[in-house]
């Protein structure tokens, strides 16, 4: 950082009265404070941080500028911190007099992912890593650290053995249909032996089912990790109309899902028409599947299902376990695939499950962009991956036109016919009832009950009369 810019960032402090992004202030007047958290939290930060030192931020009131005690003695002590992370840090400072006060600025980058998180080694990773948040420190959690040693490492989640099952919870048909296409591809001979065949693609470890072949081919994978599922929830203004678990293999975890989100937009309604939805739904099904396939399946995450919520202006679809394998979520690098369990990817393309173009959130976008709506909106945030859909918009805007659709030939006649109010006798005289009282029954109090008639009170007539709403 050039002198003159931290001067103007102290001037834009003052002014302001707050720090922008990931700035931090000490007043460092008698020495360097313990920065192990910050360290750790701004190495661990997307574009790292600033520590700035000779200005601190009272609880009430602007900051102050204060000075330092002593530039080169406080670069030697931080230094000596920086020396205790892992990886180490190698702060880049800047100092310069403002105001006729001495200010340290110590910039801390951002370390290649490979090597995150950045901790504090004399208290290890699981209580020395730490990340940034609305601007303060904030302990990472184990499911967080895990995400970045899987990459570091390539773990294989979905290879690992379920102890609790047995090959006989394995649907037998479905994986020899499997291997049959597999052998067809040239990828397997058809003499090999069979558990070799089993071991090569992941199925089976030592005679025991691997985490992968329960979750494509078990008979109930959910009896084994029963929050491996999808929690689906409809709210209408706010309120929760219809939640419901989803459960079965991945690929019915899917369809069951879309058939959800199929049900609330065919309820509700699409002024885009046929072909608008079926865009729709199409990235949607990406979503889904790129939840299933890429979520965290280690430990960590047993106790996390995929969510899937609908609301009345968007879709969100979020699954646990953070953004894999790219710097930014929000710019993935185009045609990258870092797969956190690569084995049920290819499984799941072998069996044409799978679109073949791109990755799932550039077709995501194509399919948004072909139903005439905005791109998804991409978060990941800790240790949660989320896409978020705009809907389509309504047929019906107004709610009245909307009821006025939903009604049959009969109601909207009945509607019609009650613009001024009416007795039963009259409407059994007008549409030749047989049975009027049958029909007030099965008609006019369903019609009541829909809220398109009501009961009216008319002074100095004894009979019932029926009005429309």
């Amino acid at each position: 950082m050039l002198k003159t810019r931290l001067r103007q960032l102290c001037d834009q402090i003052q002014k302001e009265g707050r720090c922008p992004g990931n700035t931090v202030l000490f007043a460092a007047q008698d020495g360097c404070p313990d920065l192990f958290r910050e360290l750790s939290a701004l190495a661990n930060s997307p574009g790292g941080g600033v520590l700035l030192f000779g200005m601190e931020l009272p609880e009430e009131g602007k900051p102050v500028l204060c000075g330092v005690y002593d530039g080169e003695d406080l670069k030697e002590k931080l230094g000596w911190q920086c020396a205790e992370m892992a990886p180490t840090l190698y702060p880049l400072y800047t100092k310069a007099t403002v105001d006729g006060k001495a200010v340290l600025a110590a910039e801390i980058p951002e370390i290649d992912k490979r090597y995150k998180p950045c901790y504090h080694q004399a208290v290890g990773r699981t209580h020395g890593a730490f990340k940034w948040v609305d601007g303060r420190s904030q302990r990472m959690t184990e499911a967080e650290i895990h995400n970045y040693e899987a990459y570091e490492n390539r773990a294989r989640d979905e290879l690992r053995v379920c102890e609790q099952a047995q090959w006989e919870d394995i649907h037998q048909e479905n994986v020899e249909t499997y291997i049959r296409r597999l052998v067809g591809l040239n990828r397997l001979q058809a003499d090999m032996d069979r558990e070799q065949m089993l071991r090569m693609e992941g199925l089976q470890t030592g005679g025991k089912p691997t985490l992968a072949a329960v979750l494509l081919f078990g008979y109930d994978p959910q009896s084994f990790y029963p929050q491996f599922s999808i929690m689906a929830s409809l709210y209408s203004q706010g309120e929760a109309r219809e939640c419901r678990r989803i459960n079965g293999t991945l690929d019915m975890l899917c369809e069951q899902a879309l058939q959800f989100v199929r049900k609330s937009l065919l309820a509700a309604g699409t002024a885009g028409g046929r072909e608008q939805l079926e865009h729709f739904t199409d990235a949607i099904r990406e979503a889904l599947l790129n939840a299933l396939i890429h979520r965290d399946y280690s430990k960590y995450a047993e106790d996390k299902p995929v969510y899937l919520w609908i609301f009345d202006e968007y879709i969100q679809v979020c699954s646990p376990g953070g953004f894999f394998g790219a710097p930014d979520a929000q710019c993935p690098p185009k045609g990258l695939r870092s797969l956190r369990n690569p084995k049920i990817m290819d499984i799941l393309e072998t069996l044409g499950a799978l679109p073949q173009e791109n990755s799932g959130l550039q077709y995501m976008g194509k399919m948004m962009e072909k139903a005439g709506l905005a791109s998804p909106e991409i978060k990941a945030v800790d240790d949660w991956f989320s896409v978020i859909f705009q809907l389509p918009a309504r047929k019906y805007e107004d709610p009245a036109e909307e009821q006025l659709a939903e009604m049959s030939d009969m109601e909207r006649q009945v509607w019609d016919y009650c613009s001024q109010p009416r007795t039963l006798a009259e409407l059994a005289a007008r549409f030749s009832w047989k049975s009027p009282y049958y029909m007030r029954t099965k008609l006019l109090m369903e019609m009541i009950d829909k809220e398109m008639l009501e009961v009216v009170d008319l002074h100095g007539k004894q009979k019932v009369h029926y009005q429309a709403i």
